[in-house]
């Protein structure tokens, strides 16, 4: 078991797989000045299944709050990588819970597959959600629809993620990706912020 980030990257999908694979080298970059800059010097940044995957020794959650504030960045899930194994999945999932969820709170788990693999999101869901409502307290309930809090597992065959953190970032396209700009700066206060809006 070990610490990892999975970026997600939504608008990428909708550009050419050129286009695609240049934003992705781009965002790469700007990610390993902000580890570099949060103090984080022992990291490996590799892709899977549509996913940029940090993985980091420890404090996924902070890397991945850090994380989050680049541009180009859809969501951070804070994760913990397991074995794709059923119950280690199941195991996972219920001890995040109980450290994340608290009395009253609703929950529900969501499984969404990488690539091809053994395992049915399904499966995953119900197990992890019967084991999750065995270990906590009776206040606790399942909402599927708008849940307080959400376990994720993302699987594939050779390894899984869960996660019960995320951080939405804002979106969009990395810095340097869409070309110069010039302005000419007539303001000595506003043009400047002008610029880096």
């Amino acid at each position: 078991m070990s610490d990892a980030v999975l970026i997600s990257t939504a608008e990428f999908a909708l550009k050419s797989q050129a286009v695609r694979q240049q934003l992705v080298r781009l965002l790469k970059r700007h990610i390993r000045f902000s580890l570099k800059r949060i103090g984080q010097d022992r990291y490996r940044i590799t892709s899977k299944g549509g996913f940029i995957v940090v993985d980091v020794p420890s404090d996924a959650g902070s890397v991945a709050g850090g994380l989050a504030r680049i541009l180009g960045v859809s969501h951070a899930d804070a994760s913990e990588r397991v074995a794709p194994v059923l119950d280690e999945i199941v195991e996972c999932s219920a001890r995040l819970a109980v450290r994340e969820i608290k009395q009253g709170e609703t929950f529900a788990v969501r499984a969404r597959g990488f690539e091809p693999s053994q395992l049915k999101g399904k499966e995953i869901e119900i197990r992890a959600g019967s084991e999750i409502l065995s270990r906590l307290p009776h206040g606790v309930t399942v909402n599927l629809t708008s849940p307080d809090r959400t376990i994720r597992v993302f699987y594939g065959a050779k390894d899984a993620y869960v996660s019960a953190t995320r951080h939405n970032g804002p979106s969009g396209l990395p810095v340097g990706s869409q070309g110069s700009l010039l302005g000419l700066a007539t303001d000595p206060v506003y043009s400047p912020l002008s610029f880096y809006m």
